[in-house]
């Protein structure tokens, strides 16, 4: 128990460092892999589309996005700081 509580008093500051809080960087990287899924994949992979689950995982969001029976895409989405005084998150497809 003291290991987790160390482990998120480390983690948390990561992700909301500058950004807001990992809520608000969930909801962004949520929205920025559907957009990515919608834009880069075929049309029956996106009538296939399930639903879409988010965690935080370090200084990252994952965000996996379900299609089909049993298909899915991993998006690892992260605080963009090379665009200048507009931030944006950017996700990669893993």
């Amino acid at each position: 128990m003291k290991k987790l509580l160390i482990a998120a008093i480390f983690a948390l500051p990561m992700l909301a460092h500058a950004h807001g809080d990992v809520f608000e960087m969930t909801e962004m990287s949520v929205s920025e892999a559907l957009r990515k899924f919608q834009t880069e994949e075929t049309t029956s992979t996106i009538q296939a589309y399930r639903g879409v689950r988010a965690w935080p995982s370090g200084a990252e969001i994952k965000v996996r996005v379900y299609y089909g029976a049993q298909d899915s895409f991993l998006y690892s989405c992260e605080m963009d700081h090379a665009t200048g005084a507009e931030e944006k998150i950017v996700c990669q497809k893993n």
